[in-house]
């Protein structure tokens, strides 16, 4: 990594425009869906995901040695200055140290419909509904489960990036056409750039019946006609030159001035990349994260969709490869990842760059989205699902149970008639009539929470 330029520290120092809502080089550590829908739109200039692949099972990883070593010291060193972040951290190591001392990292690639709820789905179908008739065309429960799930997110992603914005998602064999037809109903097939194959090896099982599986695919979709591509940036050598052909465009035979030329130039990589070795063979990168991916093969594609000073968003941020690619090639960035592990990955992959926290005082973690600002009336009524009478009663009871008779807001008893239903995120505010959404008050904390969120009910 190059040295940061003195003309950076004033890019980076300047106010959220008017247009974005968030503040940028922040870590949400929560669900993306939640992050998203409070974004504003077209405020994203380079999109990378890499999200579950649809594996039906439980991904495990652990942080161990050297980098254990060196997490745990740095966490220590923030202690006293960041304790409510350091207390997080101590829980999170008392609930996954393994008998091995190593610290495990996991999440659940596994999907089941019978999870997804009612509301969710007439959501889907109002928002798009050829993608709610594909997906339930699709003879799998698990996979149909896994594709709302994707199909949400994909919707939201298309909605905050630019104009002139790019869409990379990496997916494997499991789930690729599947998200492929997403995506074209999202973005429209038009806009498919390329399908970027990304190979690689290394030995497979001995009893194997069918070919190894070393291969990812990356698919590289713009939101408009108009997209960055970097073509000189990211070139690479030629292997070889052949003196004896053709210049394009001519009859004659490259000149050795021509040969030259163009092996200074280099050329343009085709659309299969195997010059990028996996994380498992690349000792300074691991840090135990299970599915990590190269620090180089994330370089090329923002090199190639980016500019410096532009906006990288990945919504699955896991082990934060792309933030600190992004932050190595000088572009700003937003991460969100619902593990906390994710923030403190991050933290510690920064910290290594001894000039980072010199440049900006990013702020690097945060539980609360932002609040959207740009989102219209007829927007705000398309976004909200109403239960009926019914559904709102056994839901109230469901409610009544959980909290078991206690309001959320003064924290007294009351009857079940006492109660009212309400809106966690108002429903002036996009807030819908979705379980997570709900909670119970007494009629006296609801008259007086109006139309805030707790947090602002709770600090007038």
């Amino acid at each position: 990594m190059s040295g940061h330029s003195d003309g950076l520290t004033n890019f980076y120092s300047v106010k959220p425009s008017s247009v974005r809502n968030y503040e940028l080089g922040t870590m949400w550590n929560l669900d993306n869906l939640e992050l998203l829908r409070e974004m504003n739109s077209t405020t994203v200039d380079l999109i990378y995901l890499d999200p579950p692949f649809n594996k039906d099972k439980i991904f495990q990883g652990a942080l161990s040695g050297k980098v254990k070593h060196d997490i745990v010291d740095y966490m220590d060193s923030i202690s006293k200055k960041e304790s409510l972040l350091y207390d997080k951290w101590l829980a999170y190591v008392d609930e996954n140290l393994n008998d091995n001392d190593e610290i495990e990292i996991r999440f659940d690639d596994a999907w089941k419909l019978n999870k997804v709820k009612a509301e969710q789905l007439e959501e889907l179908r109002l928002k798009n509904p050829d993608m709610y008739k594909i997906i339930y065309a699709i003879p799998d429960d698990d996979t149909k489960a896994y594709l709302i799930f994707m199909g949400f997110r994909l919707i939201e992603m298309h909605r905050v990036l630019k104009t002139n914005g790019s869409l990379f998602l990496h997916c494997d064999y499991d789930a690729n056409s599947y998200l492929r037809i997403l995506l074209d109903l999202v973005f429209g097939r038009n806009n498919l750039r390329n399908e970027i194959v990304w190979c690689y090896s290394w030995a497979g099982s001995p009893k194997m019946r069918q070919f190894n599986r070393k291969h990812d695919t990356i698919y590289w979709y713009s939101k408009s006609d108009k997209w960055t591509f970097n073509i000189d940036d990211v070139r690479v050598p030629h292997k070889q030159l052949n003196p004896n052909r053709s210049n394009r465009g001519g009859g004659e035979p490259l000149t050795a001035e021509l040969v030259e030329k163009y092996k200074e130039k280099g050329k343009v990589p085709e659309t299969w990349w195997t010059r990028f070795s996996p994380v498992v063979r690349l000792r300074s990168e691991r840090i135990g994260y299970p599915t990590q991916k190269p620090l180089s093969l994330l370089k090329r594609i923002i090199i190639a969709a980016s500019n410096r000073g532009e906006v990288v968003f990945d919504p699955f941020a896991g082990c934060a490869t792309a933030l600190e690619a992004a932050h190595n090639l000088d572009r700003n960035w937003i991460g969100a990842d619902i593990s906390f592990m994710a923030t403190v990955i991050l933290r510690y992959r920064l910290h290594r760059n001894k000039d980072f926290f010199h440049i900006c005082p990013y702020k690097l973690n945060s539980e609360t989205p932002p609040k959207r600002t740009d989102r219209t009336t007829e927007e705000t009524k398309k976004l909200i699902t109403k239960l009926t009478s019914s559904e709102r009663f056994k839901l109230k009871q469901q409610l009544f149970g959980e909290q078991m008779g206690t309001c959320i807001g003064c924290q007294k008893e009351y009857d079940f008639k006492i109660f009212e239903m309400d809106h966690k995120q108002p429903r002036s505010r996009g807030g819908q009539d979705t379980e997570s959404n709900f909670q119970l008050l007494c009629g006296p904390c609801n008259k007086s929470k109006g139309d805030k969120t707790m947090e602002e009910w709770k600090s007038v």
